[in-house]
Parts: structure tokens; sequence; C-alpha cells
């Protein structure tokens, strides 16, 4: 047996490197899979836009409210529609994907400092109609600790997804966006989204094409050096 493998590690000595290097390539590519590709059930992608408004909105309104001054409903409604132009600054939308083949049960949600809400709406690809009102009714404000939450737990089940849309004034946070989701098995990843144009982008979108490319043309390089070398040793 240790005769054997003697003779293979002999055979195999001068292909040491490229095998340590197949080897560390691999456990690179497990090692992103791991922690960067894959690394949770529960994957949450995050759209964040400023909302801005022509400075003319506000000379219409004054206009408008000349002529319903007089009408209390009327009055009543454009005070709101004033009080969302107002205070809406922000627009967020909030994916929260299940990746699993498992149902995700206890799923919470927060979006923390939220100075204001001024509207919001949740929908599904598995929910009903009446299903999708409930969910609706369960994230509601905390206007004292700033929070917008889920008042109660929810299930994802496998492959499905959840939209959540919110309106208003938020702070803005770079490392996480001030949203906290997590599950009964874990927590939710946030997926980080880049934008890239030109000749980085080209580069970004084929990058595992390159990379296969490069592991191949070393690989072609140290089997033609060490037939050479060998050659010459004869």
């Amino acid at each position: 047996m240790n005769e054997t493998l003697e003779k293979i590690n002999k055979k195999l000595k001068p292909y040491h490197s490229l095998l340590t290097m197949i080897g560390f390539f691999l456990m690179l590519f497990i090692g992103a899979y791991k922690f960067v590709i894959s690394p949770s059930d529960l994957k949450i992608t995050i759209q964040n836009d400023r909302v801005s408004y022509p400075n003319l909105i506000g000379e219409f309104y004054s206009e408008i409210s000349s002529f319903i001054i007089d009408n209390d409903t009327l009055q009543t409604e454009t005070t709101t529609i004033y009080n969302f132009l107002l205070k809406t600054t922000d627009y967020k939308r909030i994916t929260l994907k299940n990746t699993s083949s498992k149902t995700l049960r206890g799923v919470k949600f927060k979006q923390i400092n939220t100075d204001a809400l001024t509207a919001y709406s949740v929908s599904s690809d598995f929910l009903t109609n009446n299903e999708e009102q409930s969910l609706k009714q369960n994230l509601v404000f905390d206007e004292t600790r700033n929070i917008v939450y889920f008042k109660s737990d929810i299930e994802i089940p496998p492959n499905s997804q959840v939209f959540i849309n919110i309106w208003g004034n938020f702070k803005e946070e770079i490392i996480n966006n001030n949203v906290i989701v997590n599950h009964d098995g874990g927590d939710g990843h946030i997926e980080k989204t880049y934008n890239v144009s030109g000749l980085k982008g080209y580069f970004v979108n084929n990058s595992f094409e390159f990379l296969v490319i490069l592991i191949l043309i070393f690989i072609v390089v140290y089997y033609v050096g060490i037939k050479n070398v060998k050659s010459n040793d004869i």
C-alpha cells in the first residue's frame, strides 16, 4: 500500500503546484458560494428612491383651495393630499424572498428611523385578495419609536416573495438601509446591488468566464512547461 502511494506521489510530484492551485480555487468558490452567493434562506432586496415634486404644485394647491374652502369634505381630502406631498421625501420597495424549498415561519420585519409614514402597500405572489388585505393591516407604524413593523409574524412559502412598498421620510443608513428581518431559522440577508457600465460593466458581467479562461491558460502553460522540463531532462 505504501509503495503504491509512493508511486502515485512520485508521478504527481511535478503537478503539486497545479493541484494546489486547483484546490485553492475550489475552496475559494465554495467559500464564496457559502458566504456570498447563498448565505441565507431569506434574501432581502431594497430599492431606495428620493421623491421630488415640481415647485408649481404648491401654487396649484393654493388656487384649488380657494374654490373649495366652503366644502368641508373636499377641504379634508385636499389637506390629506397636501400633507402627503409635504411629508413624502422617500420611497422604498423591500422584497422578502424565500430562496429555500421549505416554508419560512416566524418572519419578523422592522424598518427603523422612520420620521414619517405617508402611504404603504403590501403584496405577494402567493396570497388571495383577502389574505393580502390582512397582511396589509398587519403592517403598522409606531410613531413614538419611529418604527414600521409587522404586528404579527408571517410565513413565506418556498420560492415565494413578499413586496413591501412604503412612502414617507426615512433617515439614511448606508450599512443596512434601516431594515431588520429575521425568521425562526436565522436572519435575513440583505443583497447589495451595484450599477456599473462601460468596460468595467463588461468585465463584471463576464467575470466568471474570464476566471475560467485564466485557469485554463494557467493549466495549459503549466502542462507545456512540465513537458519541456521532461524533454530537456532526457
